[in-house]
């Protein structure tokens, strides 16, 4: 391989942006990025489809499913003309699943002869895996995918040591067959490049400037008349809380007045970072036998920069007690509480402490509110140190003092630092940077360039960083390198840990996959289980769950506040936290995938407790509640967080819920509704049911058959409202917007089968009896985000193996993941 000349490299040095670093990248590594990261999907020889499929499809299919007519949107002539084309291999799975249930043709129309129909399947599966083998062999299952905006976060913060949030800075993922970090969907653009260079750029400068001119450290410790008084020094600050001289506290009441009150000036921090937040708080005037719920906000609460940052809830009881978050907050952020529960009546807080006569009514009258009487920041880092950081950069390597010695100094550390050091850092650094060893040949342009850089008078700091971010923006960093084929060791690493973590492989792993062990399947499982107990396996909870169930888009409406006053920050974090905490807890003791449809348990703060209707937890905190009939509970599919999901913000939608719980639980494909599909409106007068609503789509024959397989199980979550409650009537709104109860909900649905089913709980117990649908569906999607594809149709007879295999712990959730990265689909490209 040819290196570039120094002379060369000077040159180099000198183009902007991603430019310079991709030609770095590219020579000095010896990639070909065209056929790295752009792999096409191709088959050299694909097998030729038998003349009996078509066959089929002529006497049976085409005629509604032809060019002119497209029902249901599928076209099957355009199959026939291309069988092999990957892009057709869903379409076909699709066919060949609709035949196989019998779903197709449909039962009012001719039916073909048994022996036709299973001639059809068998010789249309044994093409389908003909071309799934083909496809592998030659390219493999999954194309070559780059990090994940969140993986590309946490890889940067491992390797540099740092703990600075940065995606902000990057392009938000496309979603494809769910997750972002299915190869296929993803992009490489000049934006996207550019995006990733400049928060390679930002977390390299904050990097070296945490690592030689570490933070003084900064505390503050606050008092109830500190928190009283305005950042100017005036007592009675704008929209802050109201002391109380004879309690010594400050008192955010349950107020009507703007976003921005209970805002304390003086927890305003210096600089951005992570600070360790305690208050010291009550609750005043609670409901009898009840917390009192409050956010804590950060950021700087005015109308000019109205963003705010969640830092925590807040359950008070009429006893002080301390509260502690830990909270990234920037420059000049402070703090503000905020009373949040809309079933206490609202009252307008005086904002004139010299008047305190009106404050003491407030108390007197039985106002609720949230007083704190002290209020610690601490300037922390909760993960890496500066010493970490230095370490990280530096390695062996003298760094640089914080006040350089003067210019031709003796003592500075480019004149104490040889090539051959540099070359042993550079090397280290690449070595974690690439996820796997690399040689000193592959890194001697990076080398070079460190060196010159030094040579022409630049400090150690300057060179380094210079010489990372072209490491950094290398392929082998932003790309999970893979070769057809069986994955060798570090391949492995990085997805398992990647998977589990969400980040880069340890250095625990590093050193399996150096020696060769991990490929042991004993080692391999005892990996699994290190990974998934440690607390890092929180990010792979988080990351799955907001893509498999769809958390991530909680925010994506905002109820309505006439309908639904009761929403709020705590209430949504809660039901966040119960779906992470259940499903953390079913990979902790492996409990059945079944949990997923109905359990006897669930995790619940006080808040969230509340809303179900379940009696006060003796205890603050997310704790494990056993359910009742009565609570109308069981299973992630009667969480809070999944029936807000599928709503709308105003009403409910059966479409929503039924098409989440086909694709996300049960594992049915659900095609787009044909073009031209009017939505339905959403009725908040509650002059029609949404039965009625939908009754014109469920008449149309194109439609027909997939209402019949989605509305079911969303007609059986009806007495959920928008945000979870259970609810017998809908709610309304009369005609002068106030809320009023609506029709009567009728949660009863008719099967696909023609079975009649009264509620949700007959829905749950039809499909409980068979649970190794909800155990396959989950290892598709675990497999689907864990190895950047969806499960090919070859892959069937290996998922139905992983599953197979649970079933001797109930389809244990823990032993559906071992299970998972045991198989070929885990190891192999």
């Amino acid at each position: 391989m040819t290196r570039f000349k120094p002379t060369v490299l000077s040159l180099i040095a000198k183009l902007d942006g991603p430019i310079r670093l991709w030609v770095l990248a590219l020579h000095g590594l010896g990639w070909s990025m065209p056929a790295f990261a752009f792999q096409q999907t191709a088959i050299a020889a694909s097998p030729r489809i038998l003349p009996s499929v078509p066959a089929f499809l002529e006497e049976h299919c085409t005629k509604c499913h032809d060019t002119d007519s497209q029902k249901g949107g599928l076209d099957l002539t355009t199959l026939l003309d291309a069988p092999n084309s990957p892009e057709n291999l869903h379409r076909w799975e699709y066919v060949f699943d609709r035949v196989l249930s019998a779903e197709m043709p449909p039962p009012k129309k001719k039916q073909p002869a048994e022996s036709d129909r299973q001639s059809f399947l068998r010789e249309l599966r044994e093409h389908l895996i003909a071309v799934c083998l083909d496809q592998k062999k030659t390219v493999g299952r999954v194309q070559s995918r780059r990090l994940t905006r969140a993986e590309f976060e946490r890889s940067l913060q491992e390797l540099l040591a740092i703990q600075i949030p940065l995606l902000d800075g990057l392009p938000e993922d496309p979603l494809t067959d769910g997750f972002s970090t299915v190869a296929k969907g993803q992009q490489i653009s000049p934006n996207q490049l550019s995006s990733q260079l400049n928060v390679i750029d930002e977390a390299l400068t904050l990097a070296f400037q945490q690592a030689i001119n570490p933070p003084v450290h900064w505390k503050k410790n606050l008092s109830w008349e500190e928190l009283r008084r305005h950042v100017n020094g005036s007592v009675g600050q704008a929209r802050g809380p109201e002391g109380r001289p004879t309690q010594g506290d400050v008192v955010s009441w349950n107020t009507f007045n703007n976003e921005f009150y209970g805002r304390m000036d003086a927890t305003k921090v210096p600089a951005d970072g992570w600070y360790r937040i305690r208050l010291r708080a009550l609750a005043v005037n609670p409901p009898r036998g009840e917390r009192l719920s409050a956010s804590v906000f950060s950021g700087k609460h005015v109308s000019t920069a109205p963003e705010r940052r969640w830092v925590g809830a807040i359950e008070a009881e009429e006893q002080p007690a301390d509260f502690e978050f830990t909270s990234w907050m920037k420059a000049g952020e402070l703090l503000r509480v905020q009373v949040c529960d809309d079933s206490l009546p609202k009252k307008r807080a005086q904002r004139h402490p010299q008047n305190r006569e009106a404050i003491e009514d407030l108390d007197g009258l039985g106002h609720a509110g949230i007083a704190v009487q002290s209020v610690e920041i601490e300037r922390v880092y909760p993960e890496f140190s500066a010493a970490d950081t230095r370490t990280a950069l530096f390695g062996e390597l003298s760094p640089p003092a914080a006040k350089q010695p003067p210019a031709g100094g003796g003592n500075s550390p480019q004149a104490a630092t040889s090539k051959r050091d540099l070359e042993t850092q550079v090397l280290a650094f690449a070595n974690r940077a690439f996820r796997r060893p690399v040689s000193k040949a592959e890194i001697e342009s990076f080398v070079d360039l460190a060196a010159s850089k030094l040579a022409a008078g630049a400090s150690l700091n300057t060179a380094l960083q210079s010489t990372y971010r072209g490491l950094l923006m290398s392929p082998r960093f932003l790309y999970l390198e893979e070769a057809p084929g069986a994955l060798d060791a570090h391949a492995v690493a990085s997805r398992l840990s990647f998977f589990l973590w969400g980040g880069p492989p340890d250095a625990s792993l590093r050193r399996l996959a150096d020696s060769g062990k991990l490929l042991e399947t004993k080692v391999l499982l005892e990996q699994v289980q290190r990974l998934l107990d440690h607390p890092n396996a929180n990010r792979f909870v988080q990351l799955f769950t907001n893509q498999w169930l769809k958390l991530g888009e909680i925010d994506a409406t905002n109820p309505d506040e006439k309908l639904y006053p009761e929403f709020d920050d705590v209430l949504k974090t809660a039901m966040l936290e119960e779906t992470r905490h259940f499903f953390a807890d079913l990979i902790r003791r492996n409990r059945s995938a079944s949990n997923l449809v109905d359990s006897n348990h669930t995790f619940l703060s006080h808040r969230l407790a509340k809303h179900y209707g379940v009696p006060p937890l003796p205890e603050p905190g997310v704790r494990e509640v056993p359910l009742r009939p009565e609570f109308h509970r069981g299973g992630v599919i009667t969480h809070a967080s999944v029936l807000k999901i599928t709503a709308n913000g105003t009403t409910t939608s059966p479409v929503l819920r039924g098409v989440w719980m086909l694709e996300r639980i049960t594992g049915q494909r659900v095609p787009p509704p044909p073009p031209g599909t009017p939505a339905i409106e959403p009725d908040i007068r509650g002059a029609k049911t949404i039965r009625e609503q939908l009754d014109k789509h469920r008449s149309q024959e194109s439609c027909a058959s997939c209402h019949a397989k989605i509305d079911p199980p969303g007609f059986a979550l009806e007495n959920y409202d928008v945000i979870g409650g259970w609810r017998e009537k809908y709610r309304a709104v009369n005609e002068k917007g106030v809320r009023k109860d609506g029709l009567p909900v009728d949660a009863s649905a008719v099967l696909h089968d023609g079975q009649q089913v009264r509620n949700l709980q007959e829905w749950k117990k039809n499909l409980l009896t068979r649970p190794e649908w909800i155990a396959q569906n989950l290892v598709h999607h675990l497999a689907t985000y864990a190895t950047g594809a969806a499960p090919s149709f070859a892959d069937r007879e290996c998922i139905e193996a992983i599953v197979a295999s649970a079933k001797v712990s109930d389809y244990g959730v823990r032993s559906l993941i071992e299970g998972l990265v045991q198989s070929p689909i885990f190891l192999h490209k």
